[in-house]
């Protein structure tokens, strides 16, 4: 059997070569933009067992019917999970973020309280000495206060 010549090679003298050189761009960064994708794709699959490992979970969990037995192997692993005390130490993380989440809003109250107490001691301080002149606590204050807001805010989304 006869080999038969390429199409590019036949019709090549037909496409002008800025046309083919625009081609070859094209086609290289659509190589680039495959190539950075498949390496990110890699990272998160990286990172996801070694995650996963780290837990001493499977990859993925086998594809059961209805009829059929959980896996000796799976069990296996669910087990060692549990001997490791993973499940405990799992549960103690989430208990320790919820205490994380108590000390950071007792920390936001008391920066509220102080700053809320210095500018009524200003406001007294300005009423007894006549300090009209002076800037205001509660102007100062301002930027404070709005960091405290945006910390809120923040610790509401966490």
């Amino acid at each position: 059997m006869k080999a038969l010549p390429s199409l590019d090679g036949q019709f090549r003298h037909l496409v002008p070569p800025a046309v083919r050189q625009m081609q070859e761009e094209l086609k290289n960064m659509l190589q680039n933009i495959l190539s950075d994708n498949f390496n990110k794709v890699q990272t998160c699959n990286a990172n996801l067992q070694k995650f996963l490992g780290q837990m001493s979970l499977p990859m993925c969990i086998q594809s059961l019917q209805a009829s059929d037995d959980i896996p000796d192997q799976l069990w296996s692993k669910i087990e060692e999970f549990q001997k490791k005390g993973s499940e405990q130490n799992f549960t103690n993380s989430i208990a320790s973020n919820q205490n994380f989440v108590q000390i950071n809003n007792d920390v936001v109250q008391s920066i509220e309280q102080s700053i809320n107490e210095e500018e009524s001691i200003d406001t007294n301080l300005r009423q007894q000495h006549n300090l009209g002149q002076v800037v205001p606590s509660a102007r100062v204050n301002g930027p404070y206060r709005q960091n405290v807001d945006n910390y809120k805010q923040k610790m509401q989304q966490a």
